[in-house]
């Protein structure tokens, strides 16, 4: 009975299409904005300097979660921190999480941002992982 399926399924696989939406979603805008802010903040070499920018540690940029709060709260997004961070993971802009780094003896929580997330090939789309519209065979 199971075999019967397979033509269905193959006749059913050679005229699927995968179909991107024209449009972001909201949370997707949100997170595209909050990477152009993030993207224009100074880089800090100093643990020290943490809370005025981007720290380039172990290869990644990091940025202090406060600060990312700071820059929600300044564009008056309605959408919360941890469903941006999902978000900017999902878009494959930062490490999943918010892990925790000490400075100055005090765990603080950061964003960890891929260094392509941060610096991006100019010759490239300006989002990283954009997808064109494509028909599967």
């Amino acid at each position: 009975m199971q075999k019967e399926w397979y033509p269905f399924i193959e006749i059913l696989g050679e005229r699927a299409e995968k179909v991107i939406a024209k449009e972001e979603s909201e949370r997707v805008y949100y997170a595209e904005q909050l990477m152009e802010h993030i993207r224009e903040l100074p880089r800090v070499d100093s643990p020290e300097d943490y809370n005025r920018g981007l720290l380039k540690h172990e290869g990644f940029y990091l940025l202090h979660s406060g600060k990312i709060g700071d820059i929600i709260d300044s564009l008056h997004y309605s959408v919360s921190p941890q469903v941006l961070s999902k978000t900017l993971a999902d878009l494959g802009y930062k490490k999943e999480g918010n892990a925790r780094l000490r400075v100055d003896g005090v765990q603080k929580r950061f964003w960890w941002f891929k260094p392509q997330a941060i610096e991006p090939d100019p010759l490239e789309d300006s989002h990283m992982y954009r997808v064109e519209e494509e028909v599967l065979a």
